[in-house]
Order: structure tokens, then C-alpha cells, then sequence
């Protein structure tokens, strides 16, 4: 799998292929596009109302048991699960649990984690460099800003 890379472009080429890793990990210091990005891409994995087969795991509730529990469990009447963690603090302090799991991960679980702080040393970054996709969401430069506002007025009719 790739390392890190741009991530406007590695969640653009993933959800316009439709070729989805089974592990993400996000993060960066734009975070208005990593937000954004996030949601395309859960979008385009699973609709947020499917409660059976989505969930979120937000800060201190990021239990690495519940998450590896419900990650493990076969998908219903749909093609995968997503398991969608913020801020968990594995990124920051190591989680060996998740470390043990993640090379384990179902091919019908997508595991998507969205960090403000990620250390890159620890051994689940490593991990996931090596599993999965790393994409990191900077505030662009001016041309790819121009390119992106571009792309917004061009989608609302606005020239």
C-alpha cells in the first residue's frame, strides 16, 4: 500500500476509482479539508444513516476493544463496514491492541481514523504507513487553492 501522501488527491483518486483501503489515516493542520475529505469519503464507503454497518468512535469513548469488535464483525445486507475513530489518542500515545489487530483487519471493514495530533514514531502510524493509506490534509498553495474554488464555482453555475 501507499505511504503518506497528498491527501486531497490520494481520497479524490480513491473514491473516483472506487478502490478503498481498509485502513486510513487522517490528519494535518488544514482541518476544514480534512473534515470535508472525511465526509466525502464515508460517503462514498457506506450512507451515514446505516446504523447496522457505520459507526463513530469520538476521543476517550475510542475504545480499542469496542472498535476491534464491532470492525470484526461481518457486514449486514451490506458490502462493508466502516468504522470511523476521531481523536482517538493512538496516535499519540500507541495503542498496542489496535496495533495487534490491524494487520488482522477484515477485507470487509474500512477503518478510518481522523487525528489531530499523530506522532509519527509510533508503531500504529508505522503500521498503518505500511497497511493502509496516510493522507494528510496541508493548507494548499495558491494554485491549488485557485484550482479548488475553481472547481466550487464551476459546480454552482458560477463562471
Amino acid at each position: 500500500m501507499a505511504a503518506e501522501a497528498n491527501g486531497m488527491n490520494l481520497i479524490k483518486s480513491d473514491i473516483a476509482n472506487q478502490t478503498f483501503a481498509n485502513i486510513y489515516l487522517m490528519g494535518g493542520s488544514e482541518k476544514y479539508l480534512l473534515y470535508q475529505f472525511r465526509a466525502n469519503l464515508v460517503t462514498a464507503l457506506i450512507d451515514y444513516d446505516d446504523t447496522m454497518n457505520f459507526v463513530v468512535y469520538k476521543g476517550e469513548e475510542a475504545k480499542a476493544d469496542s472498535i476491534i469488535e464491532f470492525a470484526s464483525t461481518m457486514p449486514f445486507f451490506a458490502e462493508r463496514r466502516v468504522v470511523l475513530v476521531e481523536n482517538s489518542g493512538f496516535f499519540k500515545n500507541g495503542c498496542e491492541e489496535m496495533e495487534e489487530f490491524l494487520p488482522e483487519i477484515p477485507e470487509t471493514t474500512c477503518l478510518i481514523f481522523v487525528e489531530d495530533t499523530i506522532d509519527k514514531r509510533c508503531k500504529i502510524y508505522k503500521t498503518i504507513s505500511k497497511l493502509g493509506k496516510v493522507a494528510m490534509l496541508e493548507t494548499p498553495d495558491e494554485k491549488t487553492w485557485l484550482a479548488w474554488l475553481n472547481g466550487l464555482f464551476a459546480q454552482a453555475g458560477i463562471k
